[in-house]
């Protein structure tokens, strides 16, 4: 790719797309071997790195002359998971809550198509949960939230034949994602039982904020062994508790606690 090419491209792009893949290869690369992965001139990819490198987010080996991350991005992502969205509002009594009751409870939310996990604590709630991600048709989560918004909107979440399956469990059709849709509008609640992944049980209810248009939702996850021992009355009771505890959190304009299983 030509320098004029890359130019083209968001310098502040380039900068996340390289430092993504220098995580993820877990060894330090040569420039060489990082221009060609992402398609770069080898000016913009040494300028990129010098950046990084001014940043304190990269660092060289005078040696061999490759490139690795420095610790410090780990800074950035402690800062990113404690102040991201609601997380700074809801992170100790989340905490607070999995440690009391036992549990692994998440803070989800929705971009695009996918929710995220935004805040977790528990068992299946370590710092490499922060990110994960799934279809909103495939999560919990996911159809709490969208299960809030205008019926005419559902269409732009539902499964598309290019998705395919995550499990055998994962009922991808529009049509079972619209009736899950219309049971969550109802109880309050939905269920992700082993469809994104095998597992795992899932429920989430949606977390109302100031601006009356849910992007949040709170989660409970557990192994399926222990959802088949609990039961799912006990584990819905869980959730309206995490619930409870959390909205007044939120900003002012939250729907009321007395409104969760409408």
């Amino acid at each position: 790719m030509s320098r004029t090419k890359d130019a083209a491209r968001s310098g502040f792009g380039i900068g996340i797309s390289l430092l993504e893949f220098l995580i993820r290869s877990h060894r330090s690369l040569g420039v060489s071997q990082i221009a060609e992965h992402l398609g770069l001139a080898l000016s913009t990819t040494h300028d990129t790195l010098k950046t990084l490198i001014e940043l304190g987010m990269v660092e060289q080996n005078e040696k061999n002359r490759t490139y690795q991350v420095t610790p410090q991005v780990l800074g950035l992502a402690h800062n990113v998971a404690c102040n991201y969205g609601v997380n700074s509002k809801v992170s100790h009594a989340l905490l607070t809550f999995s440690q009391e009751e036992e549990v692994t409870a998440c803070i989800c939310v929705l971009s695009g198509r996918r929710t995220y996990i935004s805040y977790a604590a528990g068992a299946l709630g370590g710092s490499q949960t922060i990110g994960a991600d799934g279809p909103v048709w495939a999560t919990a989560a996911g159809k709490a939230i969208v299960s809030t918004h205008p019926p005419e909107e559902w269409a732009a979440y539902m499964p598309r034949q290019e998705d395919g399956k995550l499990t055998p469990r994962c009922n991808a059709t529009p049509e079972a994602f619209g009736a899950e849709l219309i049971r969550t509008r109802e109880n309050g609640f939905a269920w992700n039982i082993g469809e994104s992944e095998s597992s795992v049980v899932a429920v989430a209810a949606p977390l109302w904020g100031p601006e009356q248009r849910v992007r949040h939702a709170a989660a409970l996850m557990f192994p399926r062994q222990a959802w088949r021992l609990l039961g799912e009355e006990k584990l819905v009771a869980q959730l309206q508790r995490l619930v409870r505890r959390l909205q007044p959190l939120l900003a002012p304009g939250g729907k009321p606690e007395a409104d969760f299983a409408r």
